[in-house]
């Protein structure tokens, strides 16, 4: 009896029918697959090495003896489908599998597979289903998954998991890449062996209920390029450690209940384009090291926040920046910080260092900040009138005129004396 080992690649447009041969509706897929796994016992052995059936309308239950009939699958893609009901647990017997994808389908239940069985298996996407862990002490799922030592991807977003993440976690691949858990309602606190995933380049977290604070132990994944924590209930303040991930591009934050100042290291993030700390309660200056980011091109997001004082001209620094938004804080502007200097007669605390020498007469540096308030205000008709400007300007000049000719006077008598 021959053995043939065969590439399955199913493409459809859209509606199911047609010249695929698979059937009308959801009926179609359920046929193809089952007849599919059946033939191969019945008759001569049908060896698939690759199941690529993404992006159809294929509908139904996946066979329960998937890898028993098919045990050297290395590719299992079903993804962008609408397969129902549970993952079958044989799939732990394909100890070939490679790639494993059956993501954006209508799959519930727990997820049953042995995963220590797959040496081999290096992406795994199970994201956007109805996936759940129903152990009310761990996730299992996650041991499982410590055993699979060529792991690179791990997607397990838009599920029900709902749990705690345990310290297993830690225990993954090194060479794991990118980790996705985003929406999935998963609670408690970031396990900090996730400073143990040293070849992590993305990690996305979002959207869940996680308290407590960033352990400081991510500050260790200096591969990291993107770290989504945003939509959580994490608290506390942002960690140093956050200079460390000098690779970093993307950083999420929002929607947390961070506290404290921004760190002043998020200067050492050299490569960073796009920064999200909205809706926290984020207090104490900007730091400047932030508008010294000349590489921020995406967005600065600090809206929403605490953050009181002056916006610091730095802010002229981030020529790339495409959208910057810093509204709902408690930034004064420079005319109100102006108008209240020469309310409570501290204009010279706040001009720059650099005019305040010996050659400066102080009436006419407080009168030149009056004229800039007078003519900045919001509504053109509180604004001082251009002859009014003219005319307090020619009064500033003669009071700094006056002041020179009298220090030239101080001079000459000094002079005259000696």
């Amino acid at each position: 009896m021959e053995t043939m080992v065969v590439l399955l690649v199913v493409e459809m447009d859209g509606a199911a029918g047609g010249d695929s041969g698979v059937g009308e509706g959801g009926s179609g897929s359920f046929v193809l697959l089952h007849h599919l796994f059946d033939f191969s016992i019945k008759h001569a052995p049908l060896f698939l090495k690759i199941m690529d059936m993404i992006e159809n309308q294929l509908q139904g239950s996946l066979p329960s003896n998937f890898c028993l009939s098919q045990p050297h699958l290395a590719k299992i893609e079903l993804g962008m489908n609408h397969f129902n009901g549970f993952l079958p647990s044989s799939i732990s017997n394909c100890s070939e599998l490679e790639i494993l994808d059956v993501s954006t389908n209508d799959l519930k239940g727990e997820i049953a597979i042995d995963f220590g069985r797959l040496q081999h298996l290096r992406l795994l996407y199970l994201c956007a289903n109805y996936f759940e862990c129903k152990d009310l002490d761990d996730m299992k799922i996650f041991h499982s998954l410590s055993n699979c030592n060529n792991l690179k991807n791990i997607d397990l977003s838009s599920n029900l998991l709902r749990r705690v993440l345990p310290n297993s976690l830690g225990n993954f691949s090194s060479k794991l890449a990118y980790l996705g858990m985003h929406s999935n309602y998963i609670s408690g606190s970031i396990p900090s062996s996730v400073g143990n995933l040293l070849g992590l380049t993305s990690v996305s977290l979002g959207q869940n209920n996680f308290t407590g604070i960033i352990p400081e132990s991510i500050g260790k994944l200096q591969n990291l390029q993107e770290r989504y924590l945003d939509t959580n209930h994490l608290s506390g303040v942002i960690p140093t450690s956050l200079g460390n991930l000098s690779l970093v591009i993307i950083v999420a934050l929002c929607q947390n209940n961070w506290e404290g100042t921004i760190p002043s290291t998020i200067g050492s993030c050299k490569s960073l384009i796009a920064l999200d700390l909205d809706g926290n309660k984020l207090s104490g200056s900007v730091p400047k090291e932030l508008f010294q980011l000349s590489s921020l091109s995406i967005v600065l997001d600090l809206s929403q926040n605490n953050l009181p004082g002056v916006l610091p001209q730095e802010i002229g620094n981030l020529k790339l920046l495409e959208s910057l938004d810093f509204s709902m804080n408690r930034f004064i502007g420079l005319h109100f910080y102006a108008r209240r200097a020469l309310n409570d007669g501290f204009v010279l605390q706040i001009v720059d260092p650099m005019l305040l020498n010996e050659d400066v007469d102080e009436k006419s540096l407080i009168s030149s900040v009056k004229i800039g308030v007078q003519c900045s205000y919001e509504s053109p008709q509180d604004r001082m009138d251009i002859g009014t400007v003219v005319h307090e300007l020619f009064a500033s000049t003669d009071s700094l005129a006056h002041a020179v000719a009298d220090e030239v006077d101080g001079i000459l008598f000094a002079l005259f004396e000696e």
